[in-house]
C-alpha cells in the first residue's frame, strides 16, 4: 500500500494503491529502498502441510515515484524450516556496501529460535543475484546463542556490522561481523565517469578509459596494479592518454569531446578511493608525473 504525506505531516487516507505481495500466511514485513523505483521487502509466511512450513522470503518490487503503480521483479526464498509451532521468521535487510546487503534472521525451531546473518547482492533494477555461489547467500554465519530474537543490525564501517538481538534467558547480545568483499565479475563497475562524455570503470583486473569524440567512444585499457593505483584521463586535442602511476597509453585523435548536462557520478568499483580531481586544462605528461610523485 502507498500512501501520501503532504509537506506539514499530514496523512491522505485514501491509499494512492494496494498491492498484494501475499495471498496466505505472510507476516513480518520489513521494506528497504534499493535506488530510483527499485525496493526491496524481506518477510515470513507460514503454510500448514503437518508440520508448519515456515519460510523467509524476499521479493523486489518497483513502485513508481507518484505511488501508484507497484509490481513485482524477482523473488528467491531464503530460509525453510518444518516447525510443530506456526512461529514466524523474523528478519532485518539493510545494504552493507553498494550492491552488497545484509540479512539478519531468525529461524523458528520448536520452542527456540537460531539467528543467522548472511550477504547476498541486489542489483539497482532488483535483480536478485549471488557473486560466489549458486545459492541465495555468498556466506551465512550463525549468531552465537542458541536463541536469537528480534534481530537488527546497523552498519560500523564499509565492512563491518554490528548485530544485536534478544538472546538466551532474555539476554540482550550485540555482536560485531566483518565482512570480505571478493568480486569475481568481469563486469566494469564505475569509478568516475559523466554519461554520455566520458568514464573510468574497472573489474578484478582491468581499468578502462572512454571519452566520447564526435566520431564516436575512443577507448584505452590498463592493467590493474597491486596496491594504490593512480589513473589520470588526459587529452590536448591531438592525444588522449591514460595513464596508471607511471604508466600510459594513448591514441591519436584531434576531435571535440561531447558535451553533455549529466551528472558526474563517483563510486561503483570495490576498493578504496583516496581524491578526485577534475581540470579545466589539460596536464602535461611532467605535471601527471608530479603529481603522482607527490602524493
Amino acid at each position: 500500500m502507498t500512501v501520501q504525506i503532504n509537506a506539514t505531516g499530514t496523512i491522505n487516507q485514501i491509499p494512492l494503491t494496494t498491492y498484494v505481495f501475499d495471498t496466505y500466511g505472510a507476516s513480518r514485513p520489513d521494506i528497504l529502498y534499493i535506488e530510483n523505483t527499485t525496493y526491496a521487502m524481506v518477510y515470513s509466511k507460514s503454510v500448514w502441510v503437518s508440520p508448519y512450513q515456515i519460510t523467509g522470503n524476499l521479493v523486489t518490487l518497483s513502485i513508481s515515484s507518484n505511488g501508484t503503480l507497484i509490481k513485482k521483479i524477482d523473488a528467491v526464498t531464503y530460509s525453510t524450516v518444518n516447525s510443530n509451532y506456526d512461529v514466524a521468521h523474523c528478519q532485518y535487510l539493510n545494504r552493507m556496501y553498494w550492491d552488497v546487503y545484509a540479512l539478519i534472521y531468525t529461524i523458528p525451531s520448536g520452542s527456540t529460535a537460531r539467528g543467522y546473518v548472511g550477504t547476498l547482492c541486489i542489483s539497482t533494477t532488483g535483480s536478485i543475484y549471488r557473486t560466489v555461489s549458486n545459492v541465495v547467500f555468498d556466506f551465512s554465519l550463525a549468531l552465537k546463542t542458541a536463541t536469537n530474537l528480534l534481530p537488527s543490525f546497523t552498519n560500523i564501517t564499509n565492512n563491518i556490522i554490528g548485530l544485536c538481538y534478544q538472546g538466551d534467558y532474555d539476554d540482550g547480545y550485540i555482536e560485531t561481523v566483518k565482512v570480505t568483499f571478493s568480486d569475481t565479475s568481469s563486469s566494469l563497475k564505475n569509478i568516475i565517469s559523466k554519461s554520455g562524455a566520458y568514464a573510468i570503470k574497472g573489474n578484478q583486473t582491468t581499468f578502462v578509459a572512454t571519452l566520447r569524440t564526435t566520431s564516436g567512444d575512443k577507448t584505452l585499457t590498463l592493467p590493474i596494479k597491486p596496491g594504490w593505483n593512480y589513473l589520470v584521463l588526459t587529452y590536448d586535442h591531438s592525444v588522449i592518454k591514460f595513464f596508471n602511476n607511471l604508466t600510459n597509453v594513448s591514441i591519436v585523435c584531434n576531435e571535440n569531446i561531447i558535451s553533455t548536462a549529466n551528472p558526474i557520478i563517483f563510486g561503483g568499483f570495490r576498493g578504496i578511493y583516496d581524491e578526485f580531481a577534475i581540470y579545466k586544462m589539460h596536464l602535461r605528461d611532467d605535471e601527471v608525473i608530479a603529481h603522482y610523485n607527490k602524493y
